[in-house]
């Protein structure tokens, strides 16, 4: 049996083990970056047989420029396409990350008021962030955002025209959620009167 057989080659950048839908790049990430033992990587893909994985180890092996180009073309495609996804991530993503968040803090303090763009009382979606802004302002609250683009010029904007905010928290790209609940509160807590008035702050802090 060649060593080739244990693959199907549908396309140059598509090489899968035979009878599976595993592509031979999710066995080397995990012997490649992860350093993962082929026993623990055949426990982790549970349809890929001891003998498949040693088998695409060695492939690699034996062909270490070219498979290692293979996996290096992958992952980099991975990469670009994770941070356009953070960088354009769906309405219901959006939304289910900001009800996750909310959850999360009152769990951890339950007297804090978590208001949301579309809950009664507060901004419909669709509005645009300087009417957000002034509408902060308006109720003494301090906005936590993901728009890292624009929102530097809103405010910017809003402070020229003799208007205040008691300040913008924008969350840092691919942050960890734990992090941000904790600073979140933190800052709640313990910062000080007019902390972060017309400023943004990235979060986590550090």
């Amino acid at each position: 049996m060649q060593l080739e057989d244990y693959f199907e080659f549908l396309t140059p950048e598509d090489i899968r083990i035979k009878g599976t839908r595993v592509g031979i790049e999710h066995i080397l990430y995990e012997y490649i970056h992860r350093c993962q033992t082929p026993e623990a990587i055949a426990q982790k893909f549970r349809t890929v047989t001891m003998a498949q994985v040693y088998a695409t180890i060695l492939y690699y092996l034996e062909n270490t420029k070219t498979v290692g180009k293979y996996v290096g073309d992958w992952l980099e495609y991975c990469l670009k396409a994770e941070a356009e996804y953070d960088r354009n991530p769906s309405p219901f993503v959006l939304k289910m990350r900001q009800i996750k968040y909310r959850v999360q803090l009152l769990y951890h303090q339950s007297d804090l008021v978590v208001l949301m763009v579309g809950d009664e009382g507060v901004p419909p979606k669709g509005t645009k962030d300087p009417e957000i802004l002034c509408w902060c302002e308006d109720n003494n609250f301090i906005l936590v955002t993901n728009n890292r683009r624009s929102m530097p010029v809103h405010l910017s904007d809003h402070t020229a025209e003799g208007r205040h905010v008691l300040g913008i928290l924008t969350i840092r790209l691919n942050a960890d959620m734990g992090k941000v609940i904790d600073e979140l509160i933190e800052i709640a807590g313990a910062s000080f009167e007019n902390e972060y008035q017309d400023r943004i702050e990235f979060i986590p802090l550090n």
